[in-house]
């Protein structure tokens, strides 16, 4: 499954980067090892998309309460 999600700048930034390896969310949305993530830059001045995006595999969900 490919799943959209919206990333601030400076994080998208360090993901293009491979300075940051993973993300934390919180479960509003189901989100399995092997899905894609499709992760766009959302720009918070203009609250609208930059057109950067990249796409990442899932290979772990953490679960907590």
């Amino acid at each position: 499954m490919i799943i959209e999600k919206k990333v601030w700048p400076e994080y998208f930034q360090k993901i293009l980067e491979g300075t940051k390896k993973f993300e934390l969310r919180l479960a509003d949305f189901e989100c399995n090892e092997g899905d894609i993530l499709s992760l766009k830059e959302w720009d918070l001045s203009t609250k609208s998309f930059t057109g950067r995006e990249i796409e990442k595999k899932v290979t772990y969900v953490a679960k907590t309460k």
